[in-house]
């Protein structure tokens, strides 16, 4: 599936505030399975292949909302503890707003929906923006890499 036709059938769902949200990041989720082995790749063409990291998913559920006309705003931290499975990484998601309601909203666990998401961020909580962006793609690489050979989040 592209992107392009996710929007679409999400627009056809007749859904709207928190329940589109959580159909979005249910549909990346389902769409996108957690993989690290195509770091290179950019997020619209990981959703047509089916499998991306938080990156890509984050990309994708950001720019689904913000087509559908949702508030949203990528954020990252440096380290994060995972609950499912104790371990600590960087991490990307998104933020969603909604009558001045804030929720994290992150695909890349089935359990998780907005405002619930399995893992606590352990540093400052940034915007996803400017700098970070380069940088961030950049050294998400060899992260991917590490967590493909150790065969782990």
């Amino acid at each position: 599936m592209k992107l392009d036709e996710a929007i679409n059938l999400c627009r056809g769902t007749g859904l709207s505030g928190w329940e589109m949200v959580g159909y979005v990041n249910r549909l990346v989720n389902e769409n996108m399975e957690y993989s690290v082995d195509i770091p290179f790749t950019m997020h619209r063409k990981a959703f047509q292949i089916g499998k991306g990291y938080c990156v890509q998913q984050a990309f994708c559920v950001r720019d689904i909302l913000k087509t559908l006309g949702y508030r949203v705003q990528l954020v990252y931290c440096r380290k994060a503890i995972f609950k499912d499975t104790g371990t600590t990484s960087g991490h990307t998601w998104c933020r969603v707003s909604i009558d001045k309601k804030e929720q994290n909203v992150c695909s890349c666990h089935s359990d998780n929906y907005p405002g619930k998401v399995n893992f606590i961020p352990v540093s400052k909580v940034r915007k996803y923006a400017g700098p970070i962006v380069i940088g961030g793609y950049l050294g998400s690489i060899p992260v991917c890499f590490k967590r493909m050979v150790a065969g782990s989040r």
